[in-house]
């Protein structure tokens, strides 16, 4: 008899676990879907973005600005993104790996990390971001992506940085991600190599009232997209 109510007692707990697990699946699913709609409307601003940069680059003659100056010394800002959760496969994993080896060599470095697990991994080699954006990294927004990128723009006309990159990872495809590096600051055309230009001209742009007054506007608005959007392929 005892062997019977344990058996359907088992049951009744495989029952149980097997419709909340269905449950899980389905709001799984639904935050997928809602991500996946967010990165296709996204990706199109990214590439537009970077495509109208490399126009700039490649169509202005010889301007000036800081965010066009050489790089001076090694002294770089690294915004890594990861989740504020585990449970997602190897993906922290494989970003902050990626990540490590990208930053170990570099002697004057900045960390900007982005989610708990970043905090928590770099903390668990005794390495201390220099900033930390928790929270941001589930459901981020502009105002997330305008306030980090407002901290490294500070450092960078300031000179004590001199160079800003972004550790993300990239969607490939749907079901394709690779954790990849891009330089945001300085502006240099061959980290623009992979955009292909809609507009096929060879005249120069002028600009109006100034090449700087343009790029003071554009270009943090353009490093503000390129991190919201790099926060949106993360999710």
């Amino acid at each position: 008899m005892q062997n019977i109510i344990d058996i359907k007692n088992r049951s009744a707990s495989i029952k149980e676990t097997s419709q909340i697990t269905k449950a899980m699946e389905m709001i799984s699913t639904s935050k997928l879907r809602k991500a996946n709609k967010k990165y296709i409307n996204n990706t199109a601003y990214f590439n537009k973005v970077r495509m109208t940069i490399k126009d700039i680059l490649t169509h202005t003659g010889d301007i000036s600005h800081p965010y066009l100056r050489k790089q001076q010394g090694e002294k770089t800002a690294y915004i890594i993104i990861a989740s504020d959760k585990g449970l997602a496969g190897d993906y922290n994993h494989r970003v902050l790996k990626f990540a490590f080896d990208e930053v170990s060599n570099i002697r004057e470095r900045y960390l900007f990390v982005i989610g708990h697990m970043a905090k928590n991994f770099f903390y668990s080699r005794n390495i201390y971001p220099d900033v930390e954006y928790l929270n941001a990294s589930q459901n981020p927004t502009l105002e997330d992506a305008r306030a980090i990128t407002q901290d490294l723009l500070e450092m960078f006309e300031s000179h004590l940085i001199d160079s800003i990159k972004v550790v993300y990872t990239k969607m490939v495809t749907s079901t394709v991600q690779k954790p990849v590096v891009l330089r945001l600051l300085p502006l240099v055309p061959e980290d623009f190599l992979d955009i292909q230009s809609e507009t096929d001209y060879s005249s120069i742009l002028d600009f109006e009232p100034s090449p700087k007054k343009v790029f003071d506007i554009l270009v943090p608005q353009y490093i503000i997209g390129i991190v919201y959007s790099c926060l949106i392929q993360s999710v």
